[in-house]
């Protein structure tokens, strides 16, 4: 069976590659591509184990006379075996190294491990978990190989596979009680196949310069997997660096994408009440801008009625801010509490914003402003035509779950079945 040396030692050289000088090189440019003297790509090969023994046994005879310059053995164990004239050296000093010719990466020493290793393992996978964040086998070699000698990762690798574990994501769901669900099924029969050319939806979103966790993790099948809401228990990310943007679209249109920068507006602004600086993202604050995203439908959409929908945000239902809505606009829609699905925002603009902010890596206000200026550059009237159209399905599968979201609330088989059957029947509605 082939043994692998080191994945840069196993290189050969085709006659025409030798052949090849760096006078040919210069005149390639010159010469025209018919007449031109092109390598072709030097094959790969691997060395059986008797190769390699006896490509080391010449080495060492060599080395151990003195290394004569006369009596070098890497030019006949080129011609003989086609590896690289350094490969002789490289297999000398792998074994002075390491003692042995075999790739460390490659070796598996798992039938040489007891089951208490495998164990550890297991309670190292399940602390990661705990942490939100997926045990890499790097991880789990290096700490397995302190506390009970050398563990390879092909080991670990193997051992992960074996047991049942793979790379499981996250999904962020909010959590409804049956007063929302009823709510919601309330609404989307309301809204069944809305159409949203003239219907203005807006939204606000958080974006940082990086994820406040992970969200894969290792199970098994059976293993329980993390459950993240959103709501009260959600975590917070104060410590880092925040952008909120208010974004206004829909269908085929884009009106408008503001940067709300309310932390220096609350310093300049005192409640005419108590006289206490105003704080957070309130209705006095959104006034204004809703008056520009008024302004600016108007402008692109033209004359007609216009519908403004929007999320339960507190700044939202407010009452001056209820008001103010219905001057602007001709009809005012109010999504129930923890519905992302019937916003055109959260089911197809802010996710594709926020992966593009944690791709690029952004550490600072202006990293954030660029990607997610890009990304609206990006949007098209054929993007947002799908986006309002999933939003459409989304409330039709609302009314088949009962009021119910995308995932089981239960472990029930049963409610299982029914998301499948809904999700089905949503995709012909």
């Amino acid at each position: 069976m082939p043994l692998n040396g080191r994945g840069n030692a196993n290189r050969c050289r085709t006659s025409e590659c030798e052949s090849r000088t760096p006078a040919a090189k210069r005149s390639h440019s010159a010469t025209p591509a018919s007449a031109a003297t092109v390598a072709k790509p030097c094959a790969s090969r691997l060395h059986a184990a008797d190769d390699k023994l006896e490509i080391l046994g010449q080495y060492m005879d060599w080395v151990e006379d003195g290394k004569k310059r006369g009596e070098c053995p890497n030019g006949a164990l080129v011609a003989k075996f086609g590896c690289d004239r350094q490969y002789p050296k490289e297999l000398y000093d792998l074994v002075k190294t390491r003692g042995t010719l075999q790739n460390k990466w490659v070796n598996d020493n798992a039938s040489q491990l007891s089951e208490d290793v495998w164990e550890r393992m297991i309670e190292l996978i399940r602390m990661k978990r705990e942490e939100r964040r997926v045990a890499s086998s790097r991880y789990l070699s290096n700490t397995l190989t302190k506390e009970f000698g050398h563990v390879s990762h092909m080991a670990v690798t193997r051992a992960k596979k074996r047991l049942g574990f793979k790379t499981v994501k996250i999904v962020i769901k909010p959590l409804l009680n049956l007063r929302l669900m009823a709510e919601r099924l309330e609404f989307a029969k309301k809204h069944k196949g809305r159409c949203f050319k003239r219907t203005v939806c807006i939204d606000e979103k958080w974006y940082t310069e990086e994820k406040g966790e992970s969200l894969k993790v290792e199970a098994r099948d059976s293993s329980p997997v993390p459950k993240r809401f959103k709501g009260q228990q959600a975590e917070t990310q104060t410590q880092r660096v925040k952008v909120m943007y208010l974004a206004a679209v829909c269908e085929g249109r884009k009106i408008g994408i503001y940067k709300l920068d309310f932390k220096e507006w609350n310093l300049s602004h005192t409640d005419p009440e108590t006289g206490k600086v105003a704080k957070g993202f309130g209705a006095a604050f959104l006034k204004n801008i809703l008056k520009k995203v008024a302004r600016d439908a108007r402008r692109i959409l033209g004359p007609g009625p216009i519908a403004f929908w929007q999320d339960k945000a507190p700044g939202h239902r407010a009452k001056v801010t209820q008001e103010l809505l219905e001057k602007l606009f001709d009809e005012v829609v109010n999504q129930p509490g923890k519905s992302p699905d019937t916003s055109m925002l959260d089911a197809g603009v802010f996710p594709w914003m926020e992966r593009e902010v944690d791709e690029r890596g952004c550490t600072s206000k202006a990293d954030i402003h660029k990607a997610v200026m890009s990304v609206w550059r990006s949007l098209t009237e054929e993007t947002l035509v799908r986006v309002a159209g999933r939003v459409r399905r989304n409330i039709a599968n609302i009314i088949h779950m009962k009021g119910g979201n995308f995932y089981d609330e239960g472990s029930d088989p049963s409610c299982a079945r029914m998301n499948k059957r809904a999700r089905t029947s949503a995709r012909g509605a």
